[in-house]
C-alpha cells in the first residue's frame, strides 16, 4: 500500500513539474532571438533536403543584429551556402548594413584568409551601396598589405574623388557606387560613374545603365548623353547597347499564349475576360483567383473551386491565406491554410503561407497563442517557418509579409 502510494505520489510530482514547465513557458516574456534560435533547431531537420528554412531564418538573424547566433546558423551547412563567400561574409555585410560598420570590421580581422579580404571587400560594397563612396574607398584601404601594389592603368574621378591605379576591390566598390545611383534614380550620375570605372571593370554597370534608359523610354536621352562621353571606346560600346536593345524589342514581339492574357487582364483588374481566356486551357485558375481575392473574395473562391488540378487548388488556396493573413483575417488564413494542406498533393506553398499566418496570429493576438500553433506544426520545416512569422513579428510588425 505504501509503495503505491509512493508510486502515486512521484506521479503526480512529475506531472506537476511538467505543467509547471509548460506553464513557466507559456508566462514567461518571449523575445524574437529566443524564437529564432528554436526556428533554428525545427529548421535542422530540412537540411538534407533543403536549405531554404534555414536560410530565411539565418537571413532574419542577421537583420535583426543576432549576429552570434547567424554566425551558428550558417556553421550548419556554410560549405554548400548560395553565396559566393559564404554565409559567414554575408552576417559582416549585413552588420555593415545595418550601420555598425565598426563592429562588422572587427568581424572581419578575426578572419582568415583569404575570407577576410572577402569580408573587407563585403563592407566596402555596403558603404557604397549606401552612397557612402568616401567610406567605401577608405575601408578597401585596410587590404593594402594584400601585396599587390598596382591595379587598373587609369585613373578614375567619381563624386569627387580621384584613385589612380584602383585595384580590383576598388574598382567594385566604385561600381557599387554607381549601382546606388542608378537605384536612386541618378541616370546621368551612375552613367558617368561608369564611364570613370570602365576602363578598369566588367561591362555589367554600363549594361544596367542601358536597360534603365531603355525601360524608361529615354533612349533619345542617352543617345545625346553617350554622345559627350569623353572616352570614345566607352561611348561607343554604350551606344551599341542601346542599339542591342532597341533591335530586340522591335524582333521580339510574339503573339501572348493564353496564360499570359490571362495574366495580364487580372493584373488590371479584368477578371471576367481573364478567366474566359483560360477556359478549355491547362491555364492555372490560381494565377488568376489569387489576384481577385483581395477585391473579391467570394468570387475568386467559387472560380478556384472549378479547378480539377490539385495543385491548382493548393495553390490558390495558399495565395488566399497570404492574402487573408496580410488584411489580419486570421480565421480565414487559417481556414485557407487547411484547404491548401487538405487539396494539395505536394507541400512547396505551405512554408510560407505558414509563416504569414503565424505573422498574422502574433500581430493580432499576441505571441503565446501563435507560439503554441506554430510548434504544433507536423513538420520540421512548418516549425520553422512558422516560428520564423512569429519573431518576425515581434522584431517587424510593419510592414505586411511580402506576396
Amino acid at each position: 500500500m505504501r509503495l503505491k502510494i509512493v508510486a502515486a505520489a512521484v506521479v503526480l510530482a512529475i506531472g506537476a513539474g511538467i505543467g509547471l514547465t509548460v506553464w513557466m513557458r507559456n508566462q514567461t516574456p518571449v523575445s524574437a532571438q529566443e524564437i529564432l534560435r528554436e526556428a533554428v533547431e525545427a529548421g535542422r531537420s530540412t537540411l538534407g533536403r533543403s536549405a531554404e528554412p534555414l536560410l530565411e531564418i539565418f537571413n532574419q538573424q542577421a537583420t535583426q543584429g543576432y549576429y552570434d547566433d547567424a554566425m551558428a546558423t550558417a556553421r550548419l551547412w556554410d560549405a554548400d551556402a548560395p553565396s559566393r563567400y559564404g554565409l559567414a561574409v554575408d552576417v559582416v555585410r549585413v552588420r555593415a548594413e545595418n550601420g555598425d560598420v565598426r563592429g562588422a570590421t572587427a568581424m572581419a580581422e578575426r578572419f582568415v584568409a583569404p575570407r577576410n579580404a572577402w569580408a573587407i571587400e563585403a563592407i566596402a560594397a555596403a558603404l557604397a551601396g549606401r552612397g557612402d563612396l568616401r567610406g567605401a574607398l577608405d575601408t578597401t584601404a585596410l587590404l593594402g598589405a594584400s601585396g599587390q601594389t598596382r591595379g587598373c592603368p587609369a585613373t578614375a574621378r567619381v563624386g569627387g574623388i580621384e584613385v589612380e591605379h584602383p585595384l580590383p576591390e576598388v574598382v567594385r566598390a566604385i561600381e557599387e557606387f554607381g549601382a546606388h545611383q542608378l537605384g536612386s534614380g541618378d541616370l546621368d550620375g551612375a552613367l558617368n560613374t561608369a564611364e570613370q570605372v570602365r576602363p578598369c571593370s566588367t561591362p555589367g554597370l554600363l549594361a544596367r545603365i542601358a536597360d534603365a534608359f531603355f525601360e524608361q523610354g529615354k533612349l533619345p536621352q542617352a543617345r545625346e548623353r553617350a554622345s559627350h562621353i569623353a572616352n570614345r571606346k566607352v561611348a561607343a560600346e554604350f551606344a551599341a547597347m542601346l542599339n542591342q536593345r532597341e533591335r530586340a524589342a522591335r524582333v521580339s514581339i510574339v503573339e501572348p499564349s493564353p496564360c499570359d492574357v490571362a495574366r495580364y487582364d487580372a493584373q488590371l483588374g479584368r477578371f471576367v475576360e481573364a478567366y474566359r481566356a483560360i477556359e478549355h486551357t491547362p491555364c492555372l485558375v490560381s494565377d488568376v483567383a489569387i489576384k481577385q481575392y483581395p477585391s473579391d473574395p467570394a468570387g475568386a473562391e467559387k472560380a478556384l473551386q472549378g479547378s480539377s488540378n490539385r495543385d491548382d487548388l493548393a495553390r490558390g488556396m495558399g495565395g488566399f491565406a497570404r492574402a487573408a493573413a496580410r488584411k489580419d483575417d486570421l480565421a480565414g488564413a487559417l481556414k485557407f491554410l487547411l484547404a491548401a494542406q487538405v487539396a494539395g498533393a505536394n507541400d512547396w506553398p505551405q512554408t510560407e503561407v505558414v509563416r504569414d499566418v503565424a505573422w498574422a496570429w502574433t500581430i493580432k493576438e499576441g505571441p503565446r497563442s501563435a507560439l503554441r500553433w506554430a510548434r504544433s506544426r507536423p513538420t520540421g520545416s512548418e516549425r520553422a517557418s512558422a516560428l520564423l512569422g512569429v519573431a518576425q513579428a515581434l522584431a517587424h510588425p510593419r510592414p505586411r509579409p511580402t506576396p
